[in-house]
């Protein structure tokens, strides 16, 4: 299981700085949905913050927001969806403008991908026996990819499978303990691509020199990251009347004896850990 540039990495097709830029001129050409509402005259660019700010928190996608708010009518979403569908740039297209690759040679390596995806069984992760009955780790991976997707510029995928974890040499570590009746870890171990990833998406822009430079922004940041997927999370839960209180996150290496999905992410590296207590 992976995303196509990272196939094409694997494959000798193109290198890791090529899909990033790649990868850069998409986040630029694809407008979000709130762009288009107010390049449409559908909304004010406040109403547009307001509800940007408010997906950051919310586990809604923005047109669900802004129909709750009275901003704009179904008929209204559909048409801007459609149109932000049409006007969007593929990861081969921005390959192919920018000369990192042939057409032919995409178009192949794209059937080759194809079919090794379709080998891949589309299932929910799994959890280990002891906590398959777990509603919140089920929900907490079931908003984790569209929540990283709505705050940054990364895409990822949570496979089926998990395995043991108890140690990682990744430099950034983060966790959130969840207090209910069975007290959850959860936790994500990733590199400093990814982490600063999270941390634009955090800070809502690209941060400065000095940002960076603060000890231990890209562990603050990932536990942040961690609150708001978990929040959402929650959020679901309490409609289901589990009711649970978040932890400040723990940042830093950690002894643990928990089980991982290892990510495959557009940008970065990054595993996804649970730790039951």
């Amino acid at each position: 299981m992976q995303f196509f540039g990272q196939y094409l990495i694997d494959q000798g097709a193109i290198d890791a700085e090529q899909l990033r830029e790649a990868l850069r001129m998409m986040a630029q050409r694809n407008p979000r949905l709130g762009q288009l509402a107010v390049t449409s005259g559908f909304l004010s660019a406040s109403q547009a913050d307001e509800a940007n700010e408010e997906q950051r928190r919310k586990d809604k996608p923005f047109g669900v927001i802004a129909v709750d708010k009275g901003w704009l009518t179904d008929e209204q979403v559909q048409d801007l969806l459609r149109r932000q569908d049409e006007g969007r740039m593929r990861i081969g297209e921005a390959l192919i403008e920018l000369g990192h690759i042939e057409d032919a040679a995409l178009q192949s390596h794209l059937d080759s991908f194809h079919g090794s995806q379709d080998e891949v069984e589309v299932a929910s992760a799994e959890l280990p026996g002891a906590m398959d009955d777990n509603k919140v780790a089920h929900f907490v991976i079931e908003v984790f990819a569209r929540t990283l997707q709505r705050i940054t510029s990364v895409r990822a995928k949570v496979p089926t499978y998990n395995v043991p974890f108890k140690k990682t040499d990744m430099p950034v570590v983060a966790s959130v303990t969840l207090r209910y009746e069975q007290d959850l870890s959860v936790g994500l171990a990733c590199d400093e691509v990814f982490a600063k990833c999270l941390l634009c998406g955090v800070l809502d822009h690209d941060p400065s020199d000095d940002e960076l430079d603060a000890e231990g922004i890209l562990g603050d940041a990932t536990g942040e990251f961690l609150n708001i997927v978990c929040g959402n999370a929650l959020a679901g839960l309490e409609q289901e009347g589990i009711v649970a209180d978040l932890e400040p996150p723990k940042i830093g290496d950690q002894e643990l004896n928990a089980f991982a999905y290892e990510l495959a992410t557009t940008e970065g590296k990054a595993t996804l850990f649970f730790e039951q207590r």
